[in-house]
């Protein structure tokens, strides 16, 4: 058996504790305080950009106005995170092309589920109010924030961490998402979260895949999403929440 491969979920654990306990330690104020006042300072300006409403008709001038043009696609996934209007939206001290893809991932799955009504800039607002965001999201989402913010639409979630967890929940669910290493010979390069839909031939297409756009995998399983993810075999997945209606 690959070592690194049968380390993944340890790793795995490993990762979604770590993070929560940075999260957790950044909801102390001890982690912000050092550029509280920089951050505070910016909370205005960023609001007034960021919260602009997805649905409405009448914000569909004004997004597009903005440069923001892409996001009045209402009920629609977000598959750009790469694109060049996303680093118009803060998270914290970040972004959300640098450091937004646990929320797009979160969007994409209340899109999928109905929950048309949350928008990409209040799920923002939100995660930084509660303190969802990681090392003031220079390191993403917290996995457990994420699983609190669907519990609050209305989304249950299975976790796993092994292969065998995933395929069961693959072959449980039509819904998902998944965070995975980018690349577990350098982990420096980080992690992602993707949302996952089960598309009609029982095959799972995976949106904002590499921050630009979705692939469908060619079989059922876990295996077959990290292929189609990164057919090198590079990606390791490390959590897989699969969801459904509670």
């Amino acid at each position: 058996m690959d070592r690194a491969k049968s380390a993944m979920p340890v790793l795995g654990r490993l990762a979604v504790i770590g993070m929560e306990a940075l999260s957790a330690f950044a909801r102390t104020g001890r982690m912000l305080s050092v550029e509280s006042k920089t951050f505070t300072s910016d909370i205005g300006a960023r609001k007034l950009e960021n919260q602009i409403s997805l649905k409405r008709e009448e914000s569909r001038g004004l997004l597009t106005q903005k440069g923001l043009g892409f996001m009045a696609r209402a009920a629609s996934f977000m598959e750009n995170q790469n694109s060049p209007e996303m680093t118009r939206l803060k998270y914290a001290r970040s972004d959300m092309t640098r450091s937004g893809c646990g929320l797009i991932a979160v969007y994409n799955a209340l899109t999928y589920f109905g929950r048309e009504s949350v928008s990409l800039p209040e799920l923002i607002a939100g995660a930084e109010a509660r303190g969802a965001m990681v090392a003031g999201a220079k390191l993403g989402t917290s996995p457990v924030s994420i699983r609190k913010i669907l519990k609050e639409n209305g989304l249950g979630a299975d976790v796993g961490y092994t292969r065998e967890a995933d395929d069961r929940i693959l072959a449980s669910h039509d819904a998902a998402i998944l965070m995975f290493l980018n690349n577990r010979e350098k982990p420096a390069e980080g992690l992602h979260f993707v949302f996952l839909s089960k598309g009609e031939d029982g095959n799972w297409i995976i949106h904002n895949a590499r921050g630009s756009g979705s692939h469908t995998a060619e079989g059922p399983d876990i295996g077959a999403v990290m292929r189609a993810i990164r057919p090198d075999g590079k990606a390791s997945a490390m959590w897989l929440a699969g969801l459904k209606q509670e």
